[in-house]
């Protein structure tokens, strides 16, 4: 006669493991998962809308405006303006220097004209940044 038992590689005393505890843990982290699913975009906060608030100081300073703008009669071949005024390129960095002096923090604000290499906004760039300006905001 023969024996209902079933023998496997292993030997014939081994048992399978049970399933039952990797089932429970599947189904709690289903059950996890999904709860914080579901509460993704019901947390209330009280962020502000869009950037800084309406204290910040920044937003208070004037920024220096620097233009730039394609000029082929001169060697350079571009031409800046610190608030609409132009201002040789050897002379940028005194200029900038001179609106620091008045507050350390004090934005410039980069703005081009159409045509405007991009050696050119750098080369001012490198300017700005030599006067010891930290930000420095692109207009669009």
């Amino acid at each position: 006669m023969r024996s209902s038992r079933r023998v496997t590689p292993s030997g014939p005393d081994t048992e399978a493991p049970s399933m039952t505890s990797m089932i429970d843990v599947v189904f709690l982290l289903l059950i996890f998962l999904l709860s914080f699913r579901v509460l993704e975009g019901r947390l209330d906060s009280q962020l502000p809308k869009g950037g800084a608030g309406p204290g910040d100081v920044a937003d208070l300073i004037e920024p220096v405006d620097v233009r730039i703008e394609v000029d082929r009669g001169r060697p350079s071949g571009f031409l800046v303006h610190v608030w609409n005024r132009a201002v040789p390129i050897a002379e940028l960095q005194s200029v900038v220097r001179g609106a620091l002096s008045i507050d350390p923090e004090t934005p410039v604000r980069v703005s081009t004209g159409t045509d405007v290499a991009y050696g050119h906004v750098v080369t001012v760039i490198d300017k700005v940044m030599g006067a010891g300006v930290t930000r420095v905001v692109f207009a669009g």
